[in-house]
């Protein structure tokens, strides 16, 4: 049955709230354990592993998320058994601090990656169950909602979260970080979901017998065949590789080559969310002038400006204007990004090619901050790094225009 226009804007609502929630756990996990671990002495490999580690993870728990999905169907279980474990485990990263213990930087590497398990079935359920939340055309909107409720959220949180990490001593700075995340993000972003009411997945999604599952493994050997579907996977490795490559640099930059605090890393954090929040409400409004591949294109372009601003960094505001522009340009890959997905998947195997799409994007995950953290444990300088990765982003959207712009 299909939703209501007040069904959809309902659930549109509890999303937003349920995105803005989870931003203290976000804040926390992928902005500043990799700070923590850098100032705890973690090499740039281990920084490095960190980031890869945690999308190996990713990949297992995407691979795993068509096999969830037969066997959690519901979405209220779908998405709050991994929310509750990963936003549960943050308990765990101040207990590792108080350890006396010589391998801290190490521990708290291993529980960021044991984390991502259950994030990447969070990922897989989510994007089977976004379509099902709102309206086919508003489809776009619900996807830039998140985006700028997501920015939002994160520069709020980085505000909240920021002063408490510099100004309190370390590990008690964590112990009141942590459990501020567990209560806003866990309980609270987890009662959010609980309002969400989205239309049950289809019977591809929900395949229960031997019959079907092999019909399921049929399925995704179909999504190879399928020109779109399989030329969209490779570009995504390719895109995803170029975009990741300097995430595990940037700490990095921050703490070693500009002797930045956990509040100037702070205040480039607000910068970034704030203006990803701000131009999510205009992005799609370029959807349909631009098509998603262009738009895309531009996103990686933008990208690539992000990271040369970052090579070229001698003082702090030059980070912040990479910020800027590397906010606007992530939502409009976002964006674009999930439009093309939902384009590209062959007809009936929607699910299947949400599940192996994100398997492609967390390998990429995995081989672009592999790449230039090697490189840099190798003698290569951040400065070059950077530069490196700001070319292959660029080079990455060439190939999105020439490749999807001929279909």
């Amino acid at each position: 049955m299909k939703l209501s226009l007040e069904q959809a804007q309902r659930n549109e609502r509890w999303n937003a709230l349920e995105v803005l929630l989870a931003a203290p756990y976000l804040v926390l996990v992928t902005q500043y354990v990799p700070v923590l671990v850098t100032r705890l002495g973690a090499s740039a490999l281990l920084v490095g592993f960190l980031v890869w580690g945690s999308a190996a993870m990713l990949v297992v728990g995407s691979l795993l998320g068509a096999w969830w999905l037969q066997r959690v169907p519901d979405f209220q279980r779908a998405l709050g058994v991994p929310v509750a474990l990963s936003r549960g485990a943050v308990l765990a990263l101040p207990i590792i601090l108080l350890l006396p213990i010589a391998f801290k930087a190490e521990a708290i590497v291993a529980l960021a990656i044991a984390i991502q398990l259950a994030g990447g079935l969070l990922g897989v359920s989510l994007t089977a169950f976004l379509p099902r939340m709102t309206l086919p055309e508003r489809l776009a909107h619900l996807v830039s909602l998140r985006w700028t409720m997501l920015g939002v959220g994160m520069a709020l949180g980085t505000l909240g979260l920021a002063p408490l990490l510099e100004l309190l001593p370390l590990p008690i700075n964590y112990v009141v970080v942590c459990v501020l995340a567990l209560l806003v993000s866990g309980v609270l972003g987890g009662w959010a979901i609980l309002r969400i009411e989205p239309q049950p997945l289809t019977n591809s999604a929900a395949r229960t017998s031997p019959l079907q599952r092999t019909r399921a493994a049929a399925g995704w050997a179909s999504l190879w065949k399928h020109r779109a579907a399989r030329e969209y996977l490779w570009l995504s490795l390719l895109m995803h590789t170029a975009v990741n490559a300097p995430v595990p640099l940037i700490p990095l930059l921050f703490v070693r080559q500009l002797n930045a605090t956990d509040l100037d890393y702070g205040v480039y954090l607000v910068v970034f969310w704030a203006s990803l929040a701000a131009s999510g409400p205009l992005v799609p409004r370029l959807m349909q002038p631009l098509g998603g591949h262009r738009l895309l294109a531009l996103a990686c372009l933008g990208l690539g400006v992000q990271s040369m601003l970052m090579a070229v960094a001698t003082s702090l505001p030059w980070m912040w204007a990479a910020g800027l522009v590397g906010g606007v340009a992530s939502v409009m890959l976002q964006v674009s990004g999930y439009d093309l997905v939902v384009r590209c998947a062959p007809v009936g195997h929607y699910e299947d090619f949400v599940s192996v799409h994100a398997a492609v994007v967390n390998i990429a995950i995995i081989a672009g901050p592999l790449l230039s953290s090697a490189l840099v444990q190798a003698g290569t300088s951040l400065p070059l790094a950077l530069l490196l990765s700001a070319v292959l982003r660029v080079v990455s959207g060439v190939f999105v225009q020439w490749r999807l712009g001929a279909q």
